[in-house]
């Protein structure tokens, strides 16, 4: 066997496809990079959600267990106008007591709303978030207050 007759493989294709081979290779990697960095985002983003609607259930299961634990109480209301009830629309004869502004037709439609009506409630009592014995100010949390003329 001759050595001229040996073929070899053109150096400069070698080259070529080792260098297209590495730039195939620095992209695949970059993508992976992104979608690390995308996976992380969405978790981030899953985490704080979960952590804000487990923070919003403790906050409403600890409302409930006070409402539960107490009587509901008479109030006139004030207005005399006719109030309509913010969860059905029908007239309204009673009103959340803590803030007292959301009127109500009944304990049903109150307990239905009071995942919308929360935030506003609650950010208007911020003693709801104090020591025990301010809170026990607040326990008629989402309490309906009916008027004596119904």
């Amino acid at each position: 066997m001759k050595l001229n007759s040996i073929r070899l493989p053109d150096m400069g294709g070698v080259l070529k496809r080792l260098e297209d081979i590495g730039q195939t290779l620095v992209r695949v990697a970059t993508e992976l990079k992104q979608c690390v960095e995308d996976v992380r985002v969405v978790s981030a983003r899953q985490l704080e959600r979960l952590e804000q609607e487990r923070a919003s259930a403790l906050l409403a299961a600890s409302v409930e267990g006070h409402v539960d634990a107490e009587q509901v109480s008479l109030h006139n209301v004030e207005d005399t106008e006719s109030k309509k009830c913010a969860n059905c629309n029908r007239e309204a004869s009673a009103e959340c007591s803590l803030c007292r502004r959301t009127p109500y037709c009944s304990t049903y439609c109150q307990k239905k709303d009071w995942a919308a009506h929360q935030i506003e409630c609650l950010r208007s009592v911020p003693t709801i978030h104090a020591e025990p014995q301010q809170r026990q100010q607040h326990q008629s949390i989402m309490l309906i207050v009916e008027s004596q003329h119904q």
